[in-house]
């Protein structure tokens, strides 16, 4: 499993087979939760293009009311079933964010420009349908997160916006980055990080793929964005609070039932559940290196890059998730 990405073993590895996803779009609305951070009273999910080139696309349930702005969510390997980030993507549209989650995986011997390629054209799908049904994305307020092998293919996307055909990237949050294989990215990549970007990499201080992890080398190569709008953090693990916090390779993960959107058979969910159990991977869990940490930390690079303000300073407030993470020096 090395051999498709250290990240492998970390999500759904006998996910879905996308030959046959429906090309119209399928609709749900979920129910309003207990505590929400925003007014949004629902969100609407759409399903919209078909294989590699298919996205799932949430809503808020008054996104018509103006332009809206845009998370791109690019999942770790195989995890093409939004349930295995189903809370933050929540708490992404109850903040009043579009949120597109690129399915742009085919098969396990994609390589890397046909998993940008496939990314691509599921984000051009989804702007093109939520443009159709009254959803206007605004260009000016888009940005990118990803975990895993998603982190990795987050700065691809940041870096060829341009070239990919989409709005430009403000803010752009990599964690745990990783790669098809393993191997990394050429440094020219990091090059071509744009000056007005706003780039916050985030690793665990438990990752057990530590080694292949591309997040000094991000910070490092991204010489062209300035040293005020970039920085590394270290997610620190806390073995005494109650639960325990474990900032491994699994803790960005935040399961929600209601977004369980794949369907697979009992067989293969027995399957899942039987590797993942060899394998010793961890579902994850909503606990406070989300809350605290992951979920406030990507709202406030949001924030400060959709205003204008390129200074992170202004995001890392000092009173912000204090204690569960680190900043890293990679000059």
């Amino acid at each position: 499993m090395e051999r498709a990405d250290a990240s492998a073993h970390c999500l759904r590895l006998h996910g879905r087979r996308m030959a046959g996803v429906l090309a119209a779009a399928v609709l749900w609305v979920f129910a309003v939760g207990a505590a929400t951070a925003s007014p949004q009273t629902a969100v609407v999910t759409h399903e919209v293009g078909q294989g590699a080139h298919a996205a799932w696309v949430f809503v808020p349930g008054n996104a018509r009311a103006a332009p809206s702005p845009v998370v791109i969510f690019m999942h770790g390997y195989r995890a093409l079933d939004p349930y295995d980030y189903g809370g933050w993507i929540d708490h992404l549209v109850r903040r009043g964010n579009v949120v597109i989650y690129p399915i742009y995986e085919n098969t396990r011997r994609d390589d890397r420009d046909q998993l940008l390629a496939q990314a691509a054209a599921g984000i051009r799908n989804a702007l093109v349908y939520l443009r159709g049904h009254g959803v206007e994305p605004d260009r000016h307020r888009f940005a990118v997160a990803g975990h895993s092998l998603g982190g990795g293919m987050s700065v691809l996307i940041a870096a060829r916006a341009r070239q990919l055909g989409l709005p430009p990237m403000r803010a752009a949050m990599p964690v745990q980055a990783g790669s098809k294989g393993g191997q990394g990215f050429p440094k020219i990549v990091f090059a071509e990080l744009p000056p007005d970007l706003m780039l916050l990499v985030v690793d665990g201080d438990r990752d057990q793929f530590h080694d292949s992890r591309m997040g000094a080398a991000i910070t490092a190569g991204a010489v062209n964005v300035p040293a005020a709008q970039k920085r590394h953090l270290v997610l620190q693990s806390d073995d005494h609070a109650d639960p325990p916090l474990i900032a491994d390779h699994y803790a960005p993960l935040s399961p929600d039932p209601a977004y369980r959107l794949d369907r697979v058979t009992r067989r293969a969910e027995r399957r899942q559940r039987f590797v993942k159990r060899v394998m010793r991977i961890r579902d994850g869990e909503v606990d406070a290196l989300d809350t605290r940490a992951l979920w406030p930390l990507f709202d406030r690079l949001m924030a400060a890059a959709f205003a204008g303000k390129r200074n992170m300073d202004t995001v890392l407030d000092a009173g912000l998730g204090h204690g569960l993470w680190v900043v890293r020096r990679d000059d």
